[in-house]
């Protein structure tokens, strides 16, 4: 398995972004995840098997357990830590679009990673100052970024070298 050698760096980054609201309940939860996975840009983006995620409780191995949520993308879940009354942890909307940006590439937290995360957070979280915030703090903290995909057909059959010779 490869080193996923970005994975402190993408969560300093996210750290350092201005929080969302939280959800508390399952159904919330459930509904938000819904919401993203039934759009155009979901569909266009994942594979079949990813177009219906469901999120469930987990009870975590022990007291000092730091994984409050995480992405199985075996069975299509988001799992989410059960408190000790029973109900979820408390989980933010950055939290939900981080693990479902794992469903949308290769495990890790490479430069694919980090634009899904990207992409999801800019079209996807309430708070529309979170995905700029973001970027910055990832070039800051030294996360490679893949570029944005070109718009279709910007340039007819062309690459940036046929884009060159046809400016002069």
């Amino acid at each position: 398995m490869a080193r996923d050698y970005q994975r402190a760096k993408v969560y300093a980054a996210e750290r350092a972004s201005p929080d969302g609201p939280a959800f508390f309940s399952l159904f919330g939860m459930q509904a938000f995840v819904d919401r993203i996975t039934r759009t155009r840009f979901w569909r266009n983006r994942a594979a079949l098997r990813y177009w219906s995620i469901t999120l469930d409780l987990y009870i975590p191995a022990s007291k000092r357990e730091e994984v409050d949520i995480w992405a199985d993308r075996r069975r299509s879940k988001i799992w989410i830590a059960r408190t000790k009354n029973g109900t979820p942890h408390p989980v933010s909307e950055e939290e939900l679009i981080h693990e479902l940006s794992h469903f949308l590439v290769p495990p890790g937290h490479g430069p694919d990673f980090v634009r899904a995360l990207l992409d999801l957070t800019r079209r996807f979280h309430s708070m529309p100052t979170r995905a700029r915030a973001l970027y910055e703090n990832c070039v800051d903290a030294g996360v490679h970024v893949k570029p944005k995909y070109r718009t279709a057909g910007a340039v007819k059959g062309g690459s940036d070298v046929s884009l060159k010779k046809a400016r002069r």
